[in-house]
C-alpha cells in the first residue's frame, strides 16, 4: 500500500512539473500585445519626427536648427506617453 501511494505522488508530482513547464513557456513565447502597442506608438513618432524634420530643410542657418530641436523635443515628448 505505501508503494503505491509513493508512486502515485510522484506521478502526480511529474505531471504538474510538466504542466507548470508548459504554463510558463506559454506565457512567455512571444511579445505581449502592450508591446505591440508601444512599439506601434514609437513608430507612429518616428514617422512624425522625420516629417517634420524634413519640413525644417526649407528653413536656413538658426531657424532650421531651432526647427530641428522643436521637432526633436516632440518626438521626446510623444515617446514618453508610448510608456
Amino acid at each position: 500500500m505505501n508503494s503505491r501511494t509513493s508512486v502515485w505522488t510522484r506521478v502526480i508530482f511529474v505531471i504538474l512539473l510538466l504542466a507548470g513547464m508548459f504554463v510558463t513557456t506559454a506565457s512567455t513565447s512571444g511579445i505581449s500585445a502592450a508591446d505591440r502597442g508601444r512599439d506601434r506608438c514609437k513608430r507612429r513618432c518616428e514617422e512624425v519626427y522625420k516629417a517634420r524634420k524634413y519640413e525644417c530643410k526649407r528653413f536656413r542657418g538658426r531657424e532650421r536648427h531651432r526647427c530641428e530641436e522643436e521637432a526633436k523635443r516632440e518626438r521626446n515628448h510623444c515617446k514618453d506617453h508610448c510608456r
